[in-house]
């Protein structure tokens, strides 16, 4: 009689634990750097020096100045919320948030203006000195590690990254979202 009222108990226990209900299969990876050669006299801004946020392969701000980034995730039943920063070697900030339910679709915010998710998943910054200059692209965040060398490499395969970031160097730079 014991053994059975242990078993019908353990039984109880087991039953009663069920795993959570399963959310939604989001990619992981962030990641926050800043980089910039040691002979900054040819470097073009973005490619050679920069910094960038990407929050957990889901949305990533590549910038062309290398004075820093940063920022914080929250994922969970009702999907994934990210706010963070990039910033200028002066000091310009450029804040941005996100929030998705399935990592495709969805908004983020950036410099106080809205943009479509499934409109593209990279956004290039770069400030202008008076205003920032933002491109919205599609692209395989997964590609880009911690090594500048990805971020170049993308550049390269890229044209559109090029582009954007080689107007700086050649002195233009009006507002600009595709």
């Amino acid at each position: 009689m014991a053994k059975s009222i242990c078993l019908g108990l353990c039984l109880i226990l087991i039953g009663c634990h069920q795993a959570p209900p399963a959310t939604h299969s989001l990619p992981a990876g962030s990641l926050s750097m800043s980089w910039q050669p040691p002979d900054q006299s040819n470097a073009v801004p973005g490619i050679d020096e920069g910094c960038v946020q990407i929050m957990e392969g889901i949305v990533g701000v590549w910038g062309d100045s290398p004075g820093g980034s940063g920022g914080n995730t929250r994922s969970g039943t009702n999907g994934f919320q990210g706010e963070g920063y990039l910033q200028t070697r002066e000091g310009k900030k450029v804040e941005f948030h996100v929030e998705t339910k399935d990592g495709k679709t969805g908004t983020v915010v950036l410099d106080g203006k809205n943009y479509d998710l499934t409109q593209g998943n990279l956004f290039l910054v770069s400030f202008d000195g008076q205003q920032w200059r933002v491109k919205q692209l599609q692209v395989d965040l997964s590609r880009l590690t911690k090594d500048p060398e990805s971020f170049k490499a993308m550049a390269k395969a890229n044209p559109a990254i090029a582009e954007f970031f080689g107007r700086k160097k050649a002195g233009e730079g009006k507002k600009e979202k595709s």
